[in-house]
């Protein structure tokens, strides 16, 4: 069966305040801790040739606009994709996932900042791929007390293509911390990322 939708909006919390761009079509899924939580033995695909959205309103641990525990998430626009939460990102505990914009890809605030600690991609396992265009950017991530302002880095392997850090900071790494697993940057840019400690990238 096939499905051709101009636009489809998900409300999976009813005390969500945060409202998505209804002005663009796509495909916009916001929740209160997760928009899209996959686990084992699951294969789930969103396909947009319009924009993708994701929000999240809170701030909680392993919670995040996309969380991966098992299993497969595909996320591919040829329009922008964004990832937008006070606390985390991305999570990664294992499975594979992938996010392809033709737009920008965009994880973090627009405005202001992220609650302090919480990070754009935390990993422990897995598989991460993200890739957007030259306008692609991680933002606004803080880790006063922490490693890592906007990367935590625990085991897995993680991909970028055409991503900007911008404006992330940390007690020690700026934008990462590593200590397990492979991390692979293609066409990456850093600008106003800073350390209190040591590392400011």
């Amino acid at each position: 069966t096939a499905f051709n939708v101009k636009k489809v909006t998900i409300y999976n919390n009813n005390s969500l305040s945060a409202s998505p761009n209804s002005a663009n079509d796509g495909i916009y899924i916001r929740g209160k801790q997760t928009a899209i939580n996959v686990q084992s033995g699951y294969n789930n695909v969103f396909d947009s040739t319009g924009n993708i959205a994701l929000f999240t309103t809170t701030a909680a641990s392993w919670s995040a606009p996309v969380y991966t525990q098992d299993g497969t998430i595909s996320i591919n626009s040829t329009g922008a994709v964004t990832l937008s939460s006070p606390g985390y990102g991305l999570l990664s505990k294992a499975g594979t996932t992938t996010i392809t914009a033709g737009g920008a890809l965009t994880i973090g605030v627009s405005s202001g900042t992220t609650t302090n600690g919480y990070l754009a991609v935390h990993m422990v396992g897995g598989n991460v791929t993200l890739s957007g265009n030259a306008n692609s950017v991680i933002q606004k991530y803080t880790n006063t007390n922490g490693t890592g302002g906007a990367v935590y880095m625990g085991g897995g392997s993680l991909k970028f293509t055409n991503m900007r850090f911008l404006n992330n900071s940390a007690k020690l790494g700026g934008v990462f911390w590593q200590s397990a697993g492979t991390m692979t940057l293609t066409g990456a840019t850093f600008t106003g990322n800073s350390s209190s400690s040591q590392g400011g990238a």
